[in-house]
């Protein structure tokens, strides 16, 4: 059938190639030979060759399609004749047919073909153009695979290099014809390691990865790292029929990159995953499967926040730095799928948990206002998969089939009652004591809206967290989770931040030698007067109680002091406001946090622009709570900042990923919180 398709000429070679390849799809058994074989060379070769056979057969010259009579046609009567004893030379244990071999096997049938009596001239050369068209295309697709050969050999005379990283590389360059066509390795290195970004799009390497990183020898790594290869799985999953020319349809490139993954995902399951415990008997506890299933798990995590971030440019180390002792929606996520002497835990899942559904919650709210990108809808369903079935079958003891055929809804609930985790004591402590000023009570209950109200009346009666909140097992505090977590940051990226916050009218910045109103010099004098106390003997940690009782004092703007916030997202959040103001001339609840340790424009160490995150967290709690106009004021005797707590995290996250593409943001839940308000106009 492929003979027939190949000899019409009323279509183009193009889509000869794509009827060929979608016959193959549909042989399932002959594209499983083809496709995913390491010999695909030899193979292609091998039917190369039958389609000679077929051509002379069908022409008479000869009169069956066995190897042995067209062996005899030729002359090869001497030894046994196979299909490798025509394609490879002697004692080859290479899966790749040699080059002076089929040259001589076509020497030898143009010699036969062209002086057989019993076809005229015209004829012979016909049927000699036709047969040794299939001969010519393997010497083609070895001469390719041997260039590539030599380049990496050139490369293994400057440096060392692991054979078994070149073996894989080498398998990939020959699953296809149209990587084997490629002119360099540099090519072929921009097609499996070429960042992709999501402002950019794919970007081209100005250096040979393949050279200088992957294929270098690495004593504690011989088959490579699983980021390494997990970012080649990301790379093909983004290549597109541009990157080939448009020398290939969409199905033929589904096949083709099935193909790679196959190759990829089968070399770390052989060199990379099946080490486990033997020591110990591992495996014969949890069945040869799990260090697999682990690795799934691993991937799936891994392509869901290279998705999220659009940029392949990520490792577990980094995921690990960006993440590393802090209490965000993620929690902490390990550096390495190493450690096989025992199942992934409740925390670690439950924090893969969280991470997908926190990146799930955030997508569904884009696809609101622009078009679904359905790459990452599958990516993180590919990840929520992966965690469910893992936490089916090693903690519910459930068997495999029975998970694979549950429902995704179903083993969520199911994983979501049982991954919920005890908190530590310091998560549920409700040890709080909240300063409700009377003037400020009576001052809500005058407002047409009761919200303010009700709230603080709340407060007021419990004694600090309502008992509904206490009562939740686990809980964020907002200080800790996202106060100074704008990490890796320099002197000068401090200050570029401040002076575009600044600049930009995000923050507006009030210092002692500036015209300030009254309320912000009510703050700044505050202050400096708690300074004086503390140099005279006053305890540093009664420094803020000591600036909420001046400014109960003096402002009759003051509601409280130590005031409870809380808000429910994916995770429940709480907080402690320092103080909190309202002006009922401009109807605006201040949202006021002191920080004597911080400096306002001293970039040498943390400064005021690392610590609004947690403030726009506790503004954006308190409009959630009390449904009024909110702003938020940073201070210290030196300097105030004053901005809205909607409008300050989208520039932050922006600035932080200009320096580092692997930035995910710890308080997403509450950026989203923003997008949200913005599409439905709620602020």
């Amino acid at each position: 059938m492929e003979i027939a398709i190949e000899s019409r000429t009323e279509i183009t070679d193009m889509q000869k190639n794509q009827f060929i390849d979608s016959l193959r799809f549909k042989f399932d058994n002959f594209y499983r030979m083809i496709g995913f074989s390491e010999n695909r060379l030899y193979l292609e070769a091998a039917i190369n060759l039958r389609k000679t056979i077929e051509v002379l057969y069908e022409s008479d010259v000869i009169t069956g399609t066995g190897i042995e009579l067209f062996g005899s046609y030729i002359g090869r009567t001497k030894n046994v004749i196979t299909y490798s004893t025509l394609l490879l030379s002697y004692g080859s244990n290479r899966p790749i047919p040699t080059i002076t071999v089929l040259r001589n096997l076509m020497k030898d049938l143009n010699k036969v073909l062209l002086n057989d009596p019993r076809f005229p001239i015209e004829e012979r050369v016909r049927i000699s153009t036709e047969a040794v068209n299939y001969l010519e295309h393997s010497i083609w697709q070895a001469k390719q695979y041997n260039k590539f050969n030599e380049e990496i050999i050139m490369i293994e005379m400057e440096k060392p290099i692991d054979s078994i990283r070149k073996n894989l590389i080498l398998g990939i360059i020959a699953s296809n014809d149209l990587l084997l066509g490629l002119d360099n390795l540099m090519e072929i290195s921009n097609l499996l390691f070429g960042v992709h970004t999501r402002r950019s799009g794919k970007i081209t390497l100005n250096f040979n990865y393949l050279k200088f990183s992957f294929l270098k020898r690495m004593k504690k790594s011989p088959a490579g790292t699983l980021d390494q290869l997990i970012s080649i799985l990301y790379s093909v999953e983004k290549w597109t029929t541009n990157d080939f020319d448009n020398n290939i349809n969409l199905v033929q490139l589904a096949m083709f990159k099935l193909s790679v993954f196959e190759k990829v995902n089968t070399y770390i399951e052989v060199n990379l995953a099946n080490y486990g415990d033997r020591t110990k008997g591992f495996h014969k506890q949890y069945g040869v499967d799990l260090i697999n299933d682990q690795f799934e798990v691993a991937k799936a995590i891994w392509l869901a926040i290279a998705y999220y971030v659009g940029n392949n440019k990520i490792s577990f180390y980094s995921i690990n730095l960006r993440y590393k002792g802090t209490q965000t929606p993620v929690g902490y996520i390990p550096s390495r799928l190493t450690d096989y002497s025992k199942i992934l835990g409740k925390n670690v899942l439950s924090n893969y948990l969280n991470l997908i559904d926190s990146l799930i919650e955030e997508e569904l709210l884009i696809t609101r206002r622009q078009d679904i990108n359905y790459d990452k809808i599958f990516a993180y369903d590919n990840a929520l998969r992966a965690i469910l079935e893992y936490t089916g079958i090693y903690h519910f003891e459930k068997t495999r089939s029975q998970v694979q055929n549950t429902l995704t809804h179903d083993l969520l609930i199911d994983s979501h009652q049982y991954l919920t985790h005890k908190p530590s004591p310091s998560q549920v402590s409700n040890y709080v004591n909240p300063q409700i000023s009377t003037n400020g009570l009576l001052t809500a209950y005058g407002m047409q809206d009761q919200g303010l109200y009700n709230y603080l009346q709340l407060i007021d009666m419990w004694k600090g967290f309502p008992d509904w909140i206490s009562s939740i097992p686990v809980k964020l505090r907002i200080e800790k989770t996202f106060n100074k977590k704008l990490l890796g940051l320099t002197v000068d990226d401090r200050k570029t931040l401040t002076i575009r916050l600044i600049e930009g009218e995000i923050v507006k910045q009030y210092t002692k030698t500036t015209n300030n109103p009254k309320l912000i010099q009510q703050l700044l004098d505050a202050a400096e007067l708690v300074k004086d106390r503390v140099s005279k003997g006053l305890n540093q940690d009664d420094a803020h109680k000591e600036v909420r009782k001046i400014m109960s004092e003096r402002s009759p703007l003051f509601l409280g002091g130590e005031i409870p916030v809380w808000i429910t997202l994916h995770n429940t959040y709480t907080g402690l406001i320092d103080i909190l103001l309202y002006d009922p001339e401009t109807k605006t609840i201040y949202v006021v946090d002191y920080k004597p340790d911080l400096d306002y424009n001293d970039f040498r160490k943390n400064n005021f622009v690392v610590s609004i995150p947690q403030l726009a967290a506790y503004g954006l709690t308190e409009e959630d709570l009390i449904d009024i106009q909110v702003e938020c004021i940073m201070f210290n005797d030196a300097a105030a900042w004053v901005f809205d707590p909607n409008e300050v995290l989208a520039p932050i996250d922006a600035f932080m990923l200009e320096i580092d593409d692997t930035w995910v943001p710890p308080w997403l839940e509450f950026s989203n919180l923003v997008l949200f308000k913005r599409m439905f106009r709620l602020y």
